[in-house]
């Protein structure tokens, strides 16, 4: 039986002033239906939940403007058209025409072409006011027909969207790819939770199905409130601070040089502590790390009870 909730028709209500105290969150959840074929009922669910979690995130005088939030999902085919089920989405935030054009060089010269670009239906006026100033215009570069493995596939992906991000840096060009992906795609933005689903359409459309949703509403820390930063990113959604993170910075930097030239660069310098730790794991990962074994690789264990103090 699926729990009860509000339809999606109204995100843009206060949700959570109607919910018990011992139902809060924080922060940031996931559903899952792994039993179950891709719904549209798990994304509803998805930017349910991450609309009842708005006090947990910064919020601006106008009511809508936030820190943050977003949505990951699995890919969905139905809405694409109907595409083969071998799909990659590449969502490109773009500020600059040629960003298109330098994503679609590097996925080219990696052996797996756009076969096209779909613009993704905002809806401008679901955000606040200080959002419109750096929104970037939003497109999905669709690719098919792949040749290897799905898993060498992905790693092919994962490598293409680092190539961009250099030359983004070299030539000056603003952009920022928040998913590039087979399996997953990523809605996020500089609003609140409530009103994610009324930016991106696509998140009310019946056709957008999924068996997974993970979201996270974003309380900016110690970076300042960017359409990039807002979470999930590309392997998780993480809440609280890094206390350590200028030394963990350092000594990934530090060992860059022992890595592979297509993996260096690990750290994005401009993203929060969360966008340093998906970058660090995300690397653990494609270097063969299973993913439960990355993320303890990262957290160190607990200090209490160690034994190491008089």
């Amino acid at each position: 039986m699926w729990p009860k909730m509000p339809p999606p028709t109204s995100t843009r209500a206060h949700w959570q002033g109607n919910l018990p105290a011992f139902r809060a969150a924080c922060g940031m959840g996931f559903v899952a239906t792994p039993a179950l074929p891709a719904s549209h009922r798990v994304v509803e669910l998805g930017t349910g939940a991450l609309a009842r979690l708005a006090h947990r995130g910064g919020m601006d005088s106008d009511g809508k403007s936030g820190d943050g939030a977003g949505l990951l999902v699995q890919v969905p085919h139905r809405l694409l058209g109907g595409r083969p089920s071998r799909l990659a989405v590449a969502m490109l935030f773009e500020w600059d025409s040629r960003a298109r054009v330098l994503l679609a060089e590097e996925l080219r010269n990696a052996g797996s072409p756009i076969s096209a670009v779909r613009q993704v239906p905002l809806d401008r006026s679901a955000l606040g006011e200080q959002a419109p100033a750096g929104v970037p215009y939003s497109r999905q570069g669709l690719l098919d027909n792949p040749q290897p493995p799905p898993d060498e596939w992905e790693e092919l992906h994962d490598a293409a969207r680092a190539a961009p991000v250099r030359r983004r840096t070299a030539e000056g060009v603003p952009m920022y790819i928040p998913s590039l992906s087979s399996r997953t795609v990523v809605f996020k933005g500089l609003m609140a939770g409530t009103h994610l689903a009324d930016f991106y359409l696509d998140l009310r459309d019946p056709d957008c199905e999924s068996a997974l949703a993970v979201f996270h509403q974003r309380y900016s820390t110690n970076t300042m409130p960017d359409w990039r930063n807002a979470q999930p990113f590309r392997m998780l959604a993480h809440n609280g601070e890094i206390n350590t993170l200028s030394g963990n910075r350092n000594w990934m930097r530090a060992r860059e040089p022992f890595l592979p030239e297509e993996l260096r660069d690990v750290i994005w310098p401009e993203g929060s502590d969360s966008a340093s730790l998906d970058n660090a794991l995300e690397l653990l990962v494609r270097l063969g790390s299973d993913p439960a074994e990355a993320l303890m690789t990262v957290v160190p264990d607990a200090w209490g009870g160690r034994g190491e103090r008089d």
